[in-house]
């Protein structure tokens, strides 16, 4: 049989998914907390640049990239020492009480990874989660007790919880026999009980959160005053952390197939361990990037004047410029702003003056939002907007993420 044959059969038969090599470890390891780090770093230089208050969901962002840096560095150092990614080491002998009792180098090197890695992986994701609910509450949340801000409360309760409780049953699952982790397979059994259940109810419960999490936010962003491009475009930026839950369903797949092969001989315990662990950092590292992308989304649009006005206009609730509307240079006139009727003359004469003041500055000057990220209005120049419905302030709060 030709070695392509041989493969072939090897992969089809004794495995049902594809086990990560050593090189894509590393690429995973190092691409992902670099580019946490980078997109992380650009989130707080955004939040500065454009004198935007820091908020409890960037606060809350930085210890999960710094928890992602060191699960990559304990994967990154498993791979250069030759034990995660590659081969299980077999025993000196088939003697069963050997197999048991036998404690490899390598073997043991993997499993301190892999409990490394389980610890710094469910904080990761706890803090992680509750960024990315805070940033929602810093957008859609306008009035204590309504429905929206009831359910991203209990979603930060119930994420606060699980993350605490996974903590401790994966730390202290041996007891204070935290060598026991990385023991042999006789230790395993007789001090660490029930780590596969407790591991796969982790896995499925990380999985549901994930979805919730996705969700919660696309009825929020279908009820705003926006075209539906816009909306389609904020709904798709939401929808990145998709492949953050695509790597968690590869993950728990591949898990649950290990469960259900048991003792498989042609299971390779190493390289299945190894494997589940680079899936756990795909999730960390584009949990961060999904999270930090809608705050960056500013910086992908012009500063000049028109679109600082037009951000103004849109927290407003104001009609944006078209072809026709927009001002010749040569124009000052307040006149020439189309009228905003959902305010009292009053009102919309104040916002045409700051208008008017705004395109005299520099026009690389940042906009100035007229929302706080709780929902107050800020002054547009002598008057105070009163009220405001929730889309007009999402509208807003969206603009100066």
């Amino acid at each position: 049989m030709s070695q392509g044959n041989e493969d072939k059969k090897a992969y089809s038969v004794g495995n049902y998914f594809k086990y990560a090599a050593p090189g894509e470890i590393i690429a995973a390891g190092a691409v992902l907390s670099a580019l946490s780090v980078i997109v992380v770093g650009v989130r707080i230089w955004s939040r500065i640049h454009h004198k935007t208050k820091v908020g409890i969901d960037d606060y809350l962002i930085i210890p999960a990239m710094l928890l992602v840096c060191g699960m990559a560095a304990a994967l990154i150092n498993g791979v250069d020492r030759g034990a995660v990614g590659y081969p299980t080491p077999p025993p000196p002998s088939a003697d069963p009480n050997l197999v048991l009792t036998y404690r490899d180098p390598k073997i043991s090197l993997v499993q301190k990874t892999q409990f490394i890695t389980q610890i710094l992986m469910i904080a990761s994701y706890g803090f992680c989660k509750l960024s990315i609910i805070f940033f929602y509450r810093r957008i859609f949340v306008v009035s204590k007790k309504d429905l929206f801000d009831l359910m991203t409360k209990g979603m930060a309760i119930l994420t606060s919880a699980w993350t605490i409780a996974y903590l401790f049953a994966m730390a202290f699952n041996c007891g204070t026999r935290f060598w026991a982790h990385w023991g042999s397979y006789l230790d395993l059994f007789t001090y660490c009980v029930g780590s596969y259940h407790i591991y796969e109810s982790l896995l499925i419960s990380d999985f549901i959160l994930d979805v919730i999490i996705l969700v919660l936010p696309l009825p929020m962003v279908w009820r705003l005053h926006l075209t539906l491009i816009k909306k389609v475009a904020i709904t798709g930026i939401f929808l990145l952390g998709t492949m953050a839950t695509a790597a968690a369903a590869a993950r728990l797949a591949i898990f649950i197939s290990q469960i259900n092969r048991g003792f498989d001989p042609t299971l390779d315990v190493n390289q299945s361990v190894s494997t589940v662990m680079y899936w756990s950092m795909i999730e960390a590292g584009i949990c961060i990037v999904a999270a930090c992308l809608p705050t960056m989304q500013r910086l992908l649009r012009g500063q000049s004047i028109t679109s600082v006005v037009n951000s103004i206009r849109s927290a407003i609730s104001l009609p944006s410029f078209t072809g026709s509307g927009q001002r010749s240079s040569g124009s000052r006139s307040r006149s020439r702003l189309p009228p905003y009727s959902g305010q009292n003359g009053a009102s919309s004469n104040a916002s045409a003056q700051g208008f008017a003041r705004m395109e005299e500055r520099n026009s690389e000057e940042p906009p100035v939002p007229l929302m706080n990220v709780k929902g107050g209005i800020g002054k547009t120049t002598t008057t105070t907007v009163e009220t405001e419905s929730r889309s007009e302030h999402s509208v807003g709060a969206w603009n100066t993420v």
